[in-house]
């Protein structure tokens, strides 16, 4: 995308993940935005050795960008994605501080080359594990790719982690995991629940489960800025759809604010009321012509996997204020059957390595009894 300035001043673009960061989200928000504390942050951070996974994404590199201006020690920035983490390096070539040392690691989470070997070597104190599939609508009708990367990947590296000590372990959720209705949900879903029984006492596991985050790739804002820019109109999926919504500089604040949390456990960040994703759209048209220019609207229904409201948390499952102001602790009511569940994650692993669709609902029901298959997915699947 190329760089200029709407006349109000509010919008500068960049190239790359962090395009939509400079926008002034204010005004759609309705609500203050978050700062992190940077003095706590070199805290938590000076002098580690942190690994992000799927460091060229959205998420994770908006968190490297900001991890570039602390006092960490060593970063060492993972993606499977040649083209973005070759993005990623030419943004650094242009920082302004000496430190942390840089190295980028070509690799897949699916692979032990040459990620195993890494950590073994750099001993990373953090690891932030943004890495994931997440195109919600698309991935109903490729159930066994997304768990393979969503969940073995995730359970893989928790194994790394485990082997190496690593000292934290935050992975990144989100709201559509509560009562899922997509393979992405689920899958995001079974991930929190192995961070919490996964048997490595000595990693403190964390899961931050966050809302939409504004200008994410693939989100509906770069959707939409690309119809306001083509003169074509902007579609929605349903004009009464209701989100939470964060921006990328919270999001990656919470991520740093995690690490002062003592135990292991699911976090959710404070990110207001929901708010009508027509409301996010209308927003982003006012904002791209400020002059009043018409817009119109395309409006598509509701895709397979998605819902009309998300939700934070589940019926049995609570908040509970932490030392982190605006991050709450999750805390669930439901007793698990720690041998059953592992059993049913060893027969849900079995059928995805053998590429078996038959069964595969079932498996994943099992493990989150609240799921519901869109009529995409089981068409897929029969």
């Amino acid at each position: 995308m190329s760089s200029e300035q709407s006349p109000s001043g509010a919008i500068s673009f960049v190239d790359g993940p962090g395009a939509f960061q400079a926008i002034d989200w204010a005004g759609f928000l309705d609500r203050e935005q978050r700062r992190p504390s940077w003095n706590e942050c070199n805290e938590l951070v000076g002098g580690k050795t942190i690994m992000i996974t799927g460091a060229g994404g959205s998420i994770g590199s908006a968190l490297a960008d900001v991890l570039m201006n602390l006092p960490v020690a060593t970063l060492l920035l993972v993606d499977r994605s040649e083209d973005n983490l070759s993005a990623l390096q030419t943004r650094c070539w242009h920082r302004e501080s000496v430190l942390p040392k840089l190295r980028f690691i070509h690799a897949d989470i699916l692979q032990d080359e040459p990620l195993a070997p890494a950590i073994g070597f750099y001993e990373p104190h953090i690891i932030y594990h943004a890495a994931g599939l997440k195109d919600l609508a698309g991935l109903e009708f490729e159930p066994l790719r997304v768990l393979e990367t969503n969940f073995i990947g995730t359970l893989r590296l928790l194994h790394l982690a485990a082997c190496a000590e690593v000292e934290h372990f935050v992975h990144v959720s989100t709201d559509k995991a509560v009562c899922p209705t997509s393979v992405l949900g689920v899958s995001k879903r079974i991930s929190e629940l192995l961070l919490l029984l996964a048997a490595s006492p000595q990693v403190r596991r964390i899961s931050l489960r966050l809302g939409n985050v504004l200008g994410s790739s693939g989100s509906v804002v770069p959707i939409a800025v690309s119809a306001l820019q083509n003169g074509t109109a902007i579609p929605v999926t349903e004009p009464m759809a209701e989100r939470f919504f964060i921006t990328a500089e919270e999001a990656v604040g919470f991520l740093l604010d995690s690490l002062r949390i003592p135990e292991s456990t699911v976090l959710l960040p404070e990110m207001g009321r929901p708010r009508k994703v027509i409301d996010l759209l209308s927003f982003l048209a006012r904002t791209y012509q400020p002059e009043g220019l018409d817009h119109r609207f395309n409006n598509i229904g509701l895709r397979d996997g998605e819902k009309l409201s998300e939700q934070l948390i589940y019926e049995h499952e609570q908040l509970e204020k932490s030392v982190v102001d605006g991050l709450y602790r999750v805390i669930g009511s439901r007793q698990v059957d720690v041998e059953q569940f592992e059993d049913d994650i060893e027969r849900l692993f079995e059928l995805v390595i053998a590429g078996q669709k038959h069964g595969l609902i079932e498996a994943m029901s099992n493990i989150v009894p609240e799921f519901q298959a869109s009529p995409g997915l089981l068409g897929y699947l029969n």
